[in-house]
């Protein structure tokens, strides 16, 4: 049965958008949260928006559906000064039948209120009984970080990159987070692929003690709920983020975090 799920779910993701790994989570904080960033710092987040860039590392690991074969690692670092941000980070999924490797580059420059960052993704994957095929794709990004509230807007493949005559998707993100009290935030989000239709997202976070957050977040279209938590000793960190799916059984993501100082958001909502 596992066998079968693996195909169905390799087939799918070849023919639709010839890229697996930028439709899936980057990390534990973004499973519990359906790929919203202004719930929680994390420094997988400019794998999403290149724009966010926040101090620190993280390793992570996770069974795709919860199924033994489907294993995905990832490993992110940032860099922030004053006013430029450098990001590094790696993703991949790993299958006899189909891998792909992404590794992401970016940078992006702060200045007031605002952010605005690029990246360069090289995308590799190899399905069987096919040659290894590698691409670079280019992502743009645009924050604005307020008090309570912030904003943002995201591209991936912003010049519709193509392989073999297939074109990798180009993913749009618009999100809006707001600060409730000292604990809690709330954001709201929509995700758009072109040729596919709208999806609706929210997330919330609240900080139950000062080294415990708790996440959870809804999708709608497909239907998929994530919860998870961050617990936090020092500027060590231990993540767990859940996301259900609608036919197979849900993905459990765990990652392990190092913060070198507050993020991006913290440091706009003191």
């Amino acid at each position: 049965m596992a066998s079968k799920l693996i195909f169905i779910f390799i087939f799918a993701f070849i023919c639709r958008l010839n890229g697996v790994v930028a439709s899936l989570p980057a990390s534990a904080v973004h499973n519990a949260s359906t790929g919203l960033l202004f719930i929680a710092d994390n420094p997988a987040d400019a794998f999403v928006n290149p724009a966010l860039i926040v101090d620190g590392a993280e390793l992570g690991v996770t069974r795709i559906f919860n199924i033994s074969d489907l294993p995905l690692y990832s490993a992110h670092y940032g860099y922030r000064s004053k006013f430029i941000g450098l990001y590094l980070g790696t993703v991949h999924l790993d299958h006899h039948l189909y891998s792909e490797s992404v590794i992401n580059l970016s940078t992006a420059y702060l200045v007031q209120h605002f952010s605005i960052g690029g990246s360069f993704r090289t995308v590799t994957n190899k399905a069987k009984g096919y040659r290894r095929n590698t691409s670079l794709l280019t992502d743009f990004g645009f924050v604005w970080l307020g008090e309570r509230l912030s904003s943002g807007f995201s591209v991936k493949n912003i010049t519709n990159t193509k392989s073999k005559e297939q074109a990798y998707p180009i993913l749009f993100q618009i999100e809006t987070g707001y600060k409730i009290g000292e604990d809690g935030s709330l954001s709201i989000g929509v995700e758009k692929e072109r040729g596919y239709e709208f999806t609706l997202k929210t997330a919330s976070s609240y900080r139950v003690h000062d080294g415990l957050k708790l996440i959870a977040g809804y999708q709608h279209r497909p239907a998929r709920i994530g919860t998870g938590f961050v617990l936090s000793v020092n500027t060590f960190s231990v993540n767990y983020g859940m996301l259900s799916h609608e036919n197979l059984a849900a993905t459990h993501f765990f990652s392990i975090g190092y913060r070198c100082r507050g993020g991006v958001i913290s440091e706009f909502r003191r």
